[in-house]
C-alpha cells in the first residue's frame, strides 16, 4: 500500500454479484510472490504487483491465479496497468483517452482469466483492486457547476475516471459479478460510489484499537452528517450521497509491519482486531487484511514474516478463518 498505513475498508456489495464474500476471508496486502510461505493459514491472496504493460500484467497474473488455485486460496487481483494509463506504475494514472481501446484491452484480459477456469462461482478470483488510493494517484474527484436556478452555480463532486473504469468491468459479463475495490487516503463522495468493497485510511486514529475511529463511522455518515466542502451546496451534497444505497461490506487492515517505510507507530494488536473482526461491530465485515506480510526497504521495515511474535499471531487467527471457526 503506497501509504503504509492501517485502513478500515468499507465497501458496498452489488446486488448482481456471486456469493464468493458471503465467505469470510483472512489474507496479507501485497501478498505477491509469497503465497507458498503463508498459504497455510489464509484464504485469499492479494495480487498487488503486476506489470505495466497489460500482456505482461496478465501472464503475471495468470501465474499468480494458477498457484492460488493449486494451493486452494482465492484470490483479489490488482488490475489498474490494464484500465489506466500508469508507466512504470508510478503516480499519476491517467484514464485512456480511447474507451474502446480500453473495453478490448480488458475483454481480452478476462476472456483469458475465465479460459483458464478462474472466473465466476466456482473461480479463483473473488474480486478486483482497481487501484490504490486513486485519490492521491491523479483520480480523485473533481467539482463540476451545475445551474441551481436563480441561485446561480454550484460545484459537485464528480469522478468520470472512477466510473469509466468499473464501467468496463461491469459491462463485460464475464466480470460483471465480481466486486470492485479500492482503498482511498480520503473521501471521494462520488468516486467511492462505484466500489463494492472501498477502504479509507486511517493512520494513527485506530493504533490501540480496531474500531478507534469515532471521528469517522462510515462513507454514508459523512456524507450524510458532515458538512459539504466550501462552496457546495448543502442540498447538492446531500443528493449526491443518496447515490449512497448499497449495504457495506467491510475489510479490516491493520498495520502489521514497523520500522522505516512510513508506517505509524507499532503494529496493531492482532487480537483486538480479530475480536472486532468476529463480533460484527461495524457491519458487515468480510476480510481481515494486514498490512504486510513481507518486509519492506531491504529489510529496514519488517513485516510480519520477519516478526516472530506477530507472525504467530496471526497464524492462528488466519487458521480459524481459513477453518470457518468464526460464526
Amino acid at each position: 500500500m503506497k501509504g503504509f498505513m492501517a485502513a478500515i475498508v468499507i465497501g458496498f456489495f452489488s446486488l448482481f454479484c456471486f456469493d464468493a464474500s458471503a465467505q469470510r476471508y483472512f489474507g496479507y496486502y501485497g501478498n505477491d510472490g509469497d503465497l507458498i510461505q503463508n498459504y497455510d493459514h489464509i484464504n485469499l491472496h492479494h495480487i498487488m504487483w503486476p506489470p505495466s504493460d497489460p500482456v505482461q500484467a496478465t501472464d503475471f497474473i495468470l501465474r499468480e491465479l494458477d498457484q492460488s488455485r493449486m494451493l486452494g486460496v482465492k484470490a483479489m487481483v490488482t488490475v489498474d496497468t490494464l484500465l489506466f494509463n500508469f508507466p512504470n506504475r508510478k503516480c499519476p494514472a491517467s484514464p485512456r483517452r480511447d474507451i474502446e481501446a480500453t473495453r478490448t484491452i480488458w475483454a481480452n484480459f478476462v476472456k483469458r482469466l475465465s479460459t483458464a477456469g478462474h472466473l465466476g462461482p466456482n473461480g479463483t478470483v473473488v474480486a478486483f483492486y482497481l487501484i490504490d488510493e486513486p485519490e492521491l494517484c491523479g483520480l480523485q474527484d473533481r467539482f463540476v457547476q451545475i445551474e441551481n436556478g436563480a441561485e446561480g452555480f454550484f460545484s459537485i463532486p464528480d469522478n468520470q475516471a472512477i466510473r469509466d473504469a468499473t464501467g468496463v468491468i461491469r459491462a463485460n459479463p464475464l466480470s460483471a459479478s465480481i466486486p470492485i475495490t479500492a482503498i482511498s487516503h480520503e473521501v471521494m463522495t462520488d468516486g467511492g460510489r462505484y466500489f463494492d468493497w472501498l477502504g479509507i485510511d486511517y493512520y494513527g486514529k485506530n493504533d490501540s484499537t480496531a474500531i478507534g475511529y469515532n471521528d469517522f463511522s462510515g462513507m454514508l455518515t459523512y456524507c450524510h452528517d458532515m458538512d459539504p466542502p466550501l462552496g457546495v451546496d448543502q442540498h447538492l451534497w446531500s443528493t449526491n450521497c443518496k447515490n449512497w444505497t448499497r449495504l457495506p461490506k467491510i475489510i479490516l487492515v491493520p498495520q502489521a509491519a514497523t520500522g522505516g517505510c512510513g508506517l505509524d507507530g507499532s503494529p496493531h494488536n492482532p487480537q483486538a482486531w480479530f475480536d472486532e473482526f468476529k463480533r460484527q461491530w461495524l457491519g458487515e465485515e468480510v476480510l481481515l487484511m494486514p498490512f504486510l506480510w513481507k518486509s519492506q526497504n531491504g529489510g529496514q521495515c519488517p513485516g510480519t514474516k520477519d516478526l516472530p511474535a506477530l507472525r504467530s499471531q496471526y497464524k492462528q487467527i488466519g487458521l480459524q478463518i481459513k477453518s470457518g471457526q468464526i460464526p
